[in-house]
């Protein structure tokens, strides 16, 4: 399979979501008349609910459609496509950092960078099982990514040590590597 297609769909769902982010964010300042960034990174908003349902259902469809072309379906393809969504907040990161003259990002964005991989991975070890058929099964792939992305970003707001943060993922993917040896592909 070819790495650079699931890696190219991740930059392209990463896009569409900061895209719908950036429309939600400004439809809200015209509305309103309020910045909705000013407690983005402090407390629990609305705002982070969004970006985050967003985000993981952009992920969710890109991986659909990638895999919808598949003949043999593999995981490797919900690893590039992470991988690429990643990529794209990584971009954003560096190049803020690079605008605030600090010489990295806060090394959080490690953590991110994991946190879109490993749901990438989990929407895909979903999808390949067959767990998208239903409008249920798609809510519900949607809302384990929704909760694993947002108790990341819960640890990240209430400023958790990064231990715990790094723990909290390899748990995660561990719990992958398990979900992932555990069932058989869907053969339908």
């Amino acid at each position: 399979m070819n790495k650079l297609k699931p890696f190219l769909f991740g930059i392209i769902a990463a896009s569409g979501a900061l895209i719908f982010e950036m429309l939600v964010s400004n439809l809200y300042f015209i509305l309103s008349g309020q910045d909705i960034e000013v407690n983005y990174f402090n407390r629990i908003t609305l705002f982070l609910l969004v970006v985050v349902l967003l985000e993981e259902s952009a992920k969710f469809i890109m991986l659909e459609k990638f895999y919808a072309g598949e003949i043999q379906k593999k995981i490797s393809g919900a690893l590039f496509a992470g991988l690429g969504f990643a990529s794209v907040e990584l971009f954003f990161a560096f190049s803020n950092a690079a605008l605030n003259r600090t010489a990295y990002p806060d090394p959080g964005i490690i953590g991110a960078l994991l946190l879109h991989i490993a749901t990438a991975l989990f929407i895909g070890i979903s999808i390949i099982h067959g767990w998208n058929g239903s409008f249920a099964r798609t809510a519900t792939t949607i809302s384990f990514a929704f909760i694993w992305h947002l108790s990341y970003n819960l640890m990240v707001i209430y400023e958790q040590p990064y231990v715990f943060t790094y723990a909290f993922l390899g748990i995660t993917y561990l719990f992958l590597v398990f979900l992932g040896r555990r069932l058989k592909p869907n053969s339908a």
